[in-house]
């Protein structure tokens, strides 16, 4: 089963480009405290946590609001999606379609709607950590 993790804010932006737009965002910020959830859990990701997941073949997608079929990009598609894990966190580089989803996107992203950005993943054996009273989690 997935688990979702808790959206940070981070700065993103998007880029004209000859062919489009391009955002650039991070999906997720490196000992940056989340905003509590489940009661008042909060959670934090550490430097490596997705260095073996990009380094599989496996498909990664680019979606809004974790829905497949609002996909923005993919790392097997045309146009395709970038993720690089560096000192700060898991950045996201996407040339986005012109789609009605891809320009709602834009269009909250310029109005300063958007939340913040958050990924999915499959919990691996030692891959959560929880402090002993249970209120932190360490991914």
């Amino acid at each position: 089963m997935n688990e979702r993790a808790i959206p940070v804010i981070a700065e993103t932006e998007f880029r004209s480009t000859a062919t489009g737009h391009q955002f650039i965002g991070y999906a997720a910020l490196f000992d940056s405290p989340s905003e509590p959830f489940a009661g008042d859990v909060v959670e934090t990701v550490a430097s490596g946590a997705f260095r073996r997941s990009l380094a599989t073949a496996t498909r990664k997608t680019f979606v809004v609001d974790h829905d497949d079929s609002r996909l923005m990009a993919s790392t097997t598609g045309n146009s395709p999606l970038r993720l690089t894990e560096d000192s700060r966190g898991l950045l996201n580089e996407a040339e986005l379609p012109d789609t009605s989803y891809g320009r709602d996107l834009r269009e909250l992203h310029d109005r300063g709607e958007l939340s913040g950005m958050s990924f999915e993943f499959a919990k691996t054996k030692n891959g959560l950590e929880y402090s002993p009273d249970g209120k932190r989690r360490r991914l």
